[in-house]
């Protein structure tokens, strides 16, 4: 076993994170989203263990807060759900309380959900979400720097064909994700 490849097994051994070679880019970005849906779900357990509420709820919620109301198909758009999902995030929700529905005119198909003073109160205790620690930190970047980030995550999108989905996609077949094509 060479230097490199035992210091890599003591690493990951530790928690730490394994060294991946700068030579590797292909091993970098999937370590990169590994960590941030690592990252990502840390929080929303966090959040579902003190608040009660999951970071898709919370950010739902929020949305809901900041428009004043919206249809679950305006809802739904706004934070890159299915309409289906965001049904289900809205009946909890009302279940706890935090929102309402409200019927809309005589069609009483037309529904608006609105937050409750509950879900108001609970969304200003509720800890900041984890895209607002991110956003204040790409506010510290140069322009160009903002720019070449957002350029290289909507490619890395497009890479992973993921416009129509609505959650992130398991990654079935690492040998052929890691085996670069150059």
């Amino acid at each position: 076993m060479e230097q490199g490849e035992t210091e890599q097994t003591v690493r990951e051994q530790e928690g730490a994170a394994p060294i991946i070679p700068a030579d590797r880019p292909d091993l970098r970005v999937i370590s990169g989203i590994r960590r941030i849906m690592r990252a990502v779900d840390l929080f929303s357990r966090r959040l579902a263990g003190e608040q009660g509420v999951t970071a898709p709820q919370l950010l739902c919620l929020n949305r809901v807060v900041e428009r004043g109301g919206l249809s679950i198909k305006e809802l739904a758009a706004e934070v890159y759900l299915s309409p289906s999902t965001v049904v289900g995030i809205v009946n909890r929700l009302e279940s706890r309380l935090l929102v309402k529905r409200e019927r809309l005119g005589p069609d009483k198909r037309v529904v608006r959900v609105v937050a409750t003073e509950v879900g108001e109160e609970m969304l200003d205790n509720s800890p900041s979400a984890l895209h607002e620690e991110l956003l204040q930190g790409f506010g510290a970047l140069a322009k160009e720097e903002q720019l070449e980030l957002a350029e290289a995550v909507e490619k890395l999108v497009s890479l992973m064909e993921i416009e129509q989905v609505e959650a992130a996609p398991i990654l079935e077949n690492k040998a052929d994700l890691l085996r670069p094509e150059l």
